[in-house]
């Protein structure tokens, strides 16, 4: 029988070969296209482009991984839950992870001058990248959590982009007029148009 610790390893690995396949065959269809645009052969521009995104997939997903299992101790040892600074060591170490994979992999293509500029610009996308996910992520459990708590009450589901269109998402709350409100501004406009239109005359 499996131990918990076995287990985990194996769930890590998993992790870690599929999303680095799927970055291979994003890497591919790039490579692809690429090649289609350029004709050039097709093929070729799809697997180097393809090897390219698996190995930075390989070595990113694993750093990543690698810390993440190291955050999540410490985390236990300091008497944190995991779902606490889920997003904070996700962020972390994605960027970390990514700033290690691309100053590795600067330094062996072009020299060690490359070194620093691959560790900020692969560790500043890979940050913004896991950002945006979180970002996507909690905005897709608040939706599903809005549409049980709309169900409960009777109320009618949701969309997603009626959620987009409500400005709820955004940090600076933005409320919708209603009729009689724009009616009143409408007319309080009209109001200081004819004052300066009478003002005007009068002076002349």
């Amino acid at each position: 029988m499996a131990t918990t610790s076995e287990t985990n390893i194996k769930d890590t690995l998993k992790r870690v070969s599929i999303s680095t396949a799927l970055l291979a065959g994003v890497g591919s269809a790039a490579g692809g296209t690429l090649g289609l645009i350029r004709n050039e052969s097709v093929a070729l521009y799809a697997k180097n482009m393809g090897m390219n995104f698996g190995i930075f997939g390989l070595l990113f997903f694993g750093t990543r991984e690698s810390l993440l299992r190291g955050q999540r101790q410490q985390n236990s040892s300091a008497g944190l839950l995991n779902s606490q600074v889920r997003d904070f060591d996700e962020l972390y170490c994605s960027a970390l992870a990514g700033a290690t994979t691309g100053g590795l992999l600067a330094g062996l293509a072009r020299g060690r001058k490359s070194i620093i500029s691959g560790v900020l610009a692969y560790g500043l996308i890979c940050g913004t990248g896991q950002f945006l996910y979180t970002k996507m992520y909690r905005l897709r459990q608040h939706l599903i959590l809005q549409s049980l708590e709309n169900e409960r009450n009777g109320q009618p589901k949701r969309g997603f982009f009626e959620y987009v269109w409500s400005g709820e998402w955004s940090p600076v709350r933005m409320r919708r007029l209603s009729h009689e409100e724009a009616a009143k501004i409408r007319k309080e406009k009209e109001l200081l148009l004819e004052e300066s239109k009478e003002s005007s005359s009068a002076s002349s």
